[in-house]
């Protein structure tokens, strides 16, 4: 049983919350924060550090700080850190020219389309926190492939998105109680990922249907008939609860997105979502899917699919989730990755090939130059030792 300590970003009740009980079933965990008089001793005697990290500048800057200083495990629940960097560069972090230049030195090799359209994605921002990293967990196979197609060579583990049940169905009747009985209801979520579709989603809804939209750009559609814009916007999870469709077309490498997909689950209510991103590993007959870049056609054909059959897909869903989404899976990655970390750190090979590394990274050598050959036949040497032993 290894010795871990956790540097959480979440906020209650998210990812980490759902995981946390789990994974200390599996691994001696301390969880502390970044006000602990004590944090660096804890890390120091740590077997591995595990930190959390978001596309929030408020809660994500003082981690990324300390995970870059202190490598160890990242959790990352986002992969769009630009507003991270960006902040960095505004008030001269020694840390923001290294990251600007590694995120401009790559573009991840997945098609456009796979983003939304959003070319600007292609740009690694996490590229500098993954090379510093022992080791990266994230919460979407979607976020594994976009790694993997980049030139991180950090192990990466990915890990489902955890679903947890209890539903507030009190506050779910009450929300409920608000919009006139005689209509369906379809909750949408528009977060930055998925706002360029909200209003496609609006206009092609069924007109005996309310759409409430609700995520963290909510504000964008809440003029137009039918439509409910709730404030506040902390009881998704009431909303989705009070739903008779949800409809998330937002990105799995947000966790916004993947949050609100779990509380469909969680719900059992019927979901429209986006394929092969949210809606990856789902069964065929538990979703309603639509393209990356769905057309209004795509949008409407969705809901007339999921409005026809949404008790059976909302059971369906739920039972996935339940089955397959668990805390305890989650936590098993966690566990197999801090293990794999752990007997990488401890292989006598591994620091041998880091100070060649090492040394040739102080001659300039670059990335490009090392798969033409340069210094390979150490590397090759010491892989025949280790294939050897």
């Amino acid at each position: 049983m290894a010795h871990v300590v956790v540097v959480p970003t979440d906020q209650p009740g998210s990812t980490w919350e759902a995981v946390a009980d789990a994974f200390a079933a599996r691994h001696d965990v301390r969880v502390t924060s970044l006000s602990d008089p004590r944090l660096e001793e804890w890390i120091d005697h740590a077997d591995v550090p595990l930190y959390h990290v978001d596309g929030n500048v408020s809660r994500s800057d003082g981690t990324y700080h300390l995970a870059a200083r202190r490598p160890g495990l990242v959790v990352l629940h986002d992969l769009d850190l630009e507003e991270l960097v960006r902040a960095m560069v505004r008030v001269g972090d020694p840390l923001a020219e290294s990251a600007l230049r590694e995120a401009g030195a790559d573009r991840a090799r997945v098609p456009v389309q796979e983003l939304g359209g959003r070319a600007r994605s292609l740009t690694p921002w996490l590229a500098q926190i993954v090379r510093l990293s022992r080791g990266v967990i994230v919460h979407s196979a979607f976020a594994g492939r976009y790694l993997a197609a980049t030139r991180a060579r950090t192990p990466v583990s990915v890990a489902p998105h955890p679903v947890v049940g209890g539903v507030n169905e009190e506050r779910a009747r009450a929300l409920r109680a608000e919009l006139p009985p005689s209509e369906l209801v379809a909750v949408a979520l528009c977060d930055p990922s998925a706002a360029r579709w909200i209003g496609a989603v609006v206009s092609e809804a069924p007109s005996s249907m309310r759409v409430v939209v609700v995520g963290s750009a909510a504000e964008v559609s809440g003029t137009a008939e039918r439509v409910t814009v709730p404030d506040p916007r902390s009881e998704v999870g009431s909303w989705v609860a009070a739903a008779d469709v949800v409809v998330n077309l937002g990105h799995p490498g947000r966790s916004e997105a993947r949050d609100f997909t779990a509380a469909a689950q969680a719900a059992g209510k019927p979901l429209v979502a986006t394929e092969p991103w949210l809606g990856e590993g789902i069964p065929s007959d538990a979703i309603v899917t639509v393209p990356p870049m769905p057309t209004a056609d795509d949008i409407a054909n969705a809901f007339g699919t999921v409005v026809a059959d949404r008790s059976s897909l909302g059971a369906k869903l739920r039972a996935y989730g339940v089955a397959r989404c668990t805390p305890d899976a989650a936590a098993d990655v966690y566990a197999r990755a801090v293990e794999e970390t752990i007997a990488l750190l401890d292989d006598p090979m591994r620091n041998a090939v880091r100070r060649w590394a090492t040394g040739l990274a102080e001659c300039g050598a670059t990335v490009d130059l090392a798969r033409q050959g340069l210094g390979a036949r150490f590397a090759d040497e010491i892989a025949a030792l280790s294939d050897a032993r």
